[in-house]
């Protein structure tokens, strides 16, 4: 009944007086699947920077390279991505842990340091991203700032 009275709306919130009591047994909790996971990735080195939001379960990534020194040579990212995904297998790494095969990769590069600039365009894929409505998401965060930082570098 709950679910239908939400239908079509925003599920980001919710009121506790909706909750009700369920045991593990009869419900399980977060199985496999039931929740999405993207990944923010940031590293910083003096002019150097780069920015990236991977999305595993659509198989894709948005990298944004930036670089004084930077000429218009980026390696390829796929064949890389599938070198080493594929190296970790032969060592034995379960493949289960690791990302999905076939991530189809968009890389910007620029000669100008605007870390706003690419948080901003970070900040677009993921409100892209949630308008998709694609149910409960987690976003692991990797950068050279802490996360307080992080989040006050993406605009609202």
């Amino acid at each position: 009944e709950f679910a239908r009275s939400m239908d079509g709306r925003e599920t980001d919130t919710f009121d506790v007086n909706n909750l009700n009591f369920r045991s593990v047994a009869q419900f399980p909790y977060l199985g496999p699947g039931s929740m999405k996971h993207l990944y923010l990735y940031h590293h910083k080195c003096g002019n150097k920077a780069i920015f990236g939001i991977f999305n595993p379960m659509g198989k894709s990534a948005s990298v944004f390279v930036f670089d004084t020194a930077i000429g218009d040579q980026m390696p390829s990212l796929g064949p890389l991505y599938s070198s080493e995904r594929n190296a970790k297998l032969v060592q034995g790494t379960d493949e289960s842990l690791l990302p999905p095969s076939g991530l189809t990769f968009s890389v910007s590069l620029s000669k100008t340091a605007n870390e706003r600039q690419k948080f901003a365009q970070m900040q677009r894929i993921l409100v892209d991203y949630k308008r998709e409505k694609r149910g409960p998401t987690f976003i692991a965060v990797q950068s050279a700032h802490d996360l307080t930082h992080v989040i006050n570098l993406l605009p609202e």
